[in-house]
């Protein structure tokens, strides 16, 4: 399987590929979590928070804003993969 694209927008590495590079069968995936720009501001007060978001396996979108962080910074979009999107992608698989 080749590897998953990823974004470094605002101290995140964030998930930008189709969501069928994520490997379920290994344990390169162990958590999934979602940034959004709420969950970003309380990393700014929230050390824990922060590591937690760091440290998990994949980091998708959940809304607009963040990608829209990325294209203002970055120069570089974000494939949108939100938070229902990933749910129901893996419930099926």
């Amino acid at each position: 399987m080749d590897t998953p694209l990823f974004v470094d927008v605002l101290d995140f590495k964030v998930f930008s590929d189709d969501l069928n590079a994520i490997s379920i069968s290994s344990d390169r995936c162990r958590t999934i979590n979602t940034i959004s720009p709420n969950s970003y501001g309380l990393s700014l007060t929230d050390s824990t928070f922060k590591a937690a978001l760091i440290k998990t396996d994949f980091l998708v979108l959940d809304g607009v804003y963040f990608a829209f962080a990325s294209l203002m910074l970055k120069g570089r979009n974000i494939k949108k993969n939100q938070g229902p999107d990933v749910f129901y992608h893996f419930m099926d698989r």
